[in-house]
């Protein structure tokens, strides 16, 4: 990817990042000098030097107690970044039942999906079926980041040569430098979220989370922040391969 294809991607993942979030003083403060934040973010990401900046860490009670890590803003539009690049690749990998940060994916559409699924299982109604409601326990704190990395590079590679859509005669390799979407999905994967981070809420409120919700907690080389763009899309990734 040029430098100049590379500097434009990154202006249109500080306006995703921004979004709903102009008047925070992060984003105020990083626009006072934006062209020259970006070009500084562009030379790190162009040159393989960008490392991300340790994350904010804190517990949120709202809908229920959780921990989350805030990536620093600029980290936020690497995180954007990379979604714009690769959602698309990604997501056609899923099955269509899968739903979480896709867009056009929402509730209603999920609603309507569940309708179809039990009019189908129940013969329009003139048999019983059953719903299965599961969780997995700790999803996000037990990904194996490792093995995630494997299946990302490997998903990337067999649909790079496939084409953008069934109505184009481009290629996603003809679209996208895979290498520099190699490198970043390194980078974004196998960052240890508890490293050096800054925590903004007291450490008292981690004694009542329980021990699977929490980073702290995962072994080492386990586990996605909840709070990254990126996490939502990885664990899309992981849960496919799984």
């Amino acid at each position: 990817m040029s430098k100049k294809r590379l500097l434009f991607e990154l202006y249109v993942a500080e306006e995703d990042a921004r979004r709903h979030k102009s008047k925070k003083s992060y984003v105020v403060e990083f626009e006072k000098k934006l062209h020259e934040n970006l070009l500084e973010l562009c030379d790190e990401l162009y040159y393989h030097r960008y490392n991300p900046t340790p994350s904010v860490c804190f517990v949120i009670k709202d809908p229920k107690k959780r921990e989350v890590f805030a990536a620093m803003f600029r980290d936020r539009i690497v995180h954007h970044l990379y979604f714009n690049l690769t959602h698309e690749i990604f997501e056609r990998t899923f099955i269509h039942d899968t739903y979480s940060c896709i867009k056009g994916k929402g509730t209603h559409f999920g609603i309507r999906r569940l309708c179809e699924h039990i009019r189908k299982e129940s013969l329009n109604y003139k048999r019983e079926c059953y719903i299965l409601k599961m969780d997995i326990k700790g999803y996000f704190m037990h990904i194996d980041r490792k093995l995630l990395l494997e299946i990302a590079h490997s998903t990337l590679e067999k649909e790079r040569c496939r084409k953008v859509s069934s109505n184009s005669k481009l290629e996603w390799d003809n679209v996208i430098d895979f290498g520099f979407i190699h490198y970043l999905t390194d980078e974004l994967v196998m960052i240890e979220p508890t490293y050096n981070c800054t925590f903004r809420s007291n450490k008292s409120e981690w004694d009542d989370l329980p021990k699977t919700k929490s980073l702290f907690n995962s072994p080492k080389g386990y586990g996605l922040p909840i709070g990254n763009l990126t996490s939502q899309l990885f664990s899309n990734v992981f849960f496919e391969f799984i």
